[in-house]
């Protein structure tokens, strides 16, 4: 429960495991919102017709979720009648009027420090990763209204510890830069320490330097886009894979049907006669006189596009459905 130097490196050596682990699936998730989704599964029949369609549902989801929710900056709700601009002077008779002094500025404070700016990026990390994190320090140098500063760390390098009990308190925040040579540049917080040690790519970690955490509260904050900690497309992954490989075969079976096989009974051609089908695109055949007759055909069975675009439409309802941008079949119609 408490997180002190001669127990930080064990607390952060088991942390660092399951945070590697996260960074993995982090790093997919953001992967993927950018459109890297490759398709699960091998053409097996004529591979090299093989066309990658992806559409990406991933980034319409998580655009839809910033704009709606953060296209209007998020602002604290201010009950106060005090303008902390105001020119009145006049005395403080109650703690009222101090709390509406102190509401006021502190809007401010976070409107100085582009707070709505920093409020979409934060959410964009939690809505694709599932989890984002803000991070508070004391100015060096006061040259306005705010005392502080106000950042949105990387959450592939920021992670928080829990105690393991009922109450689940945030015990050590942990936020790193990795060098070039592959060493992690660590700052650590707890409510009343601030460690910084470096990790090395090889060998034991650096030594430990420690100084007071004056404000008394670990000043990283974790955001959660939901319980499960899941980003807003992440459930629906599965069948936005199964949606990219519907589009690809379609796209496919157009190009298949470009580049149909041709198919000749009873039939035998020289080089010349090859010639003249790759030249000219014509073929001339007759019988060879033993009752056999010649055929030439192409090969095709194109897909039914009614039926095709059926589920395809089926799978996109799906998807938004269960990412929550729509709630009946009516609205997915007017769609």
């Amino acid at each position: 429960k408490r997180i002190t130097k001669d127990n930080l490196l064990l607390v952060l050596n088991d942390a660092f495991i399951i945070h590697e682990r996260n960074v993995m699936e982090m790093d997919y998730l953001m992967r993927y919102e950018r459109g890297e989704q490759p398709l699960k599964r091998e053409k097996e029949i004529r591979p090299e017709i093989d066309i990658q369609a992806q559409e990406n549902h991933a980034a319409e989801i998580t655009s839809f979720k910033i704009g709606y929710e953060f296209g209007s900056p998020v602002t604290f709700v201010q009950r106060a009648k005090v303008d902390a601009k105001s020119q009145n002077k006049e005395p403080l008779e109650d703690g009222e009027r101090k709390d509406d002094i102190r509401i006021s500025l502190l809007n401010e404070m976070m409107f100085e420090e582009n707070k709505p700016a920093k409020d979409v990026l934060l959410a964009r990390n939690f809505k694709i990763c599932g989890v984002g994190y803000r991070m508070f320090r004391a100015k060096r140098d006061i040259d306005g209204v705010s005392v502080f500063d106000m950042a949105i760390p990387n959450p592939l390098t920021t992670f928080m510890v829990y105690a393991n009990d009922a109450y689940r308190e945030p015990v050590l925040g942990v936020t790193y830069s990795v060098t070039a040579d592959g060493r992690k540049i660590v700052g650590a917080y707890t409510k009343d320490t601030y460690f910084s040690l470096d990790i090395p790519a090889i060998g034991p970690a650096g030594g430990i330097r420690e100084e007071p955490n004056l404000i008394g509260e670990i000043p990283i904050i974790e955001y959660v886009n939901d319980y499960d900690r899941m980003g807003c497309f992440e459930r629906v992954i599965p069948i936005m894979d199964a949606l990219n490989i519907t589009n690809s075969d379609r796209v496919n079976d157009i190009a298949q049907y470009v580049q149909n096989i041709l198919w000749m009974h009873n039939c035998q051609l020289d080089k010349e006669q090859k010639k003249v089908i790759q030249d000219g695109g014509v073929i001339i055949t007759k019988s060879n006189g033993d009752g056999k007759e010649a055929k030439i055909a192409y090969v095709s069975a194109p897909l039914n596009q009614q039926e095709t675009q059926t589920l395809v439409n089926y799978q996109y309802e799906q998807v938004l459905q269960i990412s929550c941008l729509l709630y009946t079949s009516d609205a997915a119609d007017d769609k």
